[in-house]
C-alpha cells in the first residue's frame, strides 16, 4: 500500500516558497501506469512495487544544457569555443582548433559561444544546438582547399 500526501497538508492552499506550510495538492505524485484507468491505478497503489511511484519533479529542474556545463568547463584539450566565424571566412584560429583536434581524439568547437558563462551568446538568445556542427563543418572545407594550394604530385 502506498501513501501518496500523509500528513503534510497544513491548509487548502499552501505558502508560497514555505515547504513547512504546504497545502493540498502542493507535493503530486508521478505514476507509471501500462495504461489510463482506474484499475491500474489501484493495481500500482495496492501492489508493492514502488518503482513505479516518484514525487513529481517540474521538467525545468530536470532539464539539462550540454552548451552551459561545456562553457563551465571552458576551454580544455577536447572543446574549442569561437564568438563568431569571422568576417570573410572561418577564421584562422578555428582552423587551428580544427587541426588540433584532429591531432588528438577529436573534440567539439562551440561557435558563437564564449568559454565565459557570464557573457551571452552571440547574436542570439540561444543557439540551435546543431549550429556549430553544420556551420563549421562546411566553412571548414571550403576554406582548408582554399588554404592547401600544392597537391602532391602523381606517381
Amino acid at each position: 500500500m502506498h501513501c501518496l500526501q500523509g500528513s503534510d497538508a497544513h491548509r487548502l492552499n499552501g505558502i508560497p516558497g514555505n515547504n513547512q506550510e504546504l497545502g493540498v495538492g502542493d507535493r503530486p505524485t508521478e505514476i507509471l501506469l501500462p495504461e489510463t484507468s482506474f484499475d491500474a491505478i489501484m493495481t500500482v497503489l495496492v501492489g508493492r512495487d514502488f518503482s513505479k511511484t516518484r514525487p513529481y519533479l517540474p521538467a525545468a529542474l530536470n532539464e539539462f544544457d550540454p552548451l552551459y556545463a561545456a562553457r563551465e568547463e571552458g576551454d580544455s584539450l577536447v572543446q574549442a569555443f569561437h564568438e563568431n566565424i569571422g568576417k570573410h571566412g572561418v577564421d584562422r584560429h578555428i582552423l587551428q582548433d580544427v587541426v588540433a583536434l584532429a591531432n588528438t581524439n577529436g573534440g567539439t568547437i562551440y561557435v558563437g559561444a564564449s568559454a565565459n558563462i557570464f557573457k551571452a551568446y552571440r547574436n542570439r538568445s540561444k543557439p540551435p544546438i546543431n549550429f556549430a556542427t553544420k556551420s563549421i563543418g562546411t566553412l571548414c572545407r571550403r576554406w582548408t582547399c582554399r588554404l592547401i594550394r600544392s597537391r602532391p604530385p602523381a606517381k
